[in-house]
């Protein structure tokens, strides 16, 4: 189940399958994260125990761009 955001800011439930990128979805605090993504609001703290392993919560946050290249 994910919340996705619609256009007008209310959010949807629909299924983790259904999702496209592109979407906007809503994670809130206990909730399983339905897919790959981005913060792009806030700050979270994550158990990525099932991808790498590793037990303890990692912080993740908004993706900074320095901007140079």
């Amino acid at each position: 189940m994910a919340h996705r955001q619609r256009v007008d800011g209310t959010l949807e439930d629909i299924g983790s399958s259904l999702l496209r990128s592109g979407d906007v979805i809503v994670v809130r605090e206990g909730e399983t994260i339905p897919g790959d993504g981005d913060v792009i609001q806030g700050v979270a703290y994550v158990n990525e125990a099932v991808i790498t392993g590793e037990s303890a919560a990692v912080s993740r946050s908004r993706a900074r761009t320095s901007g140079a290249r």
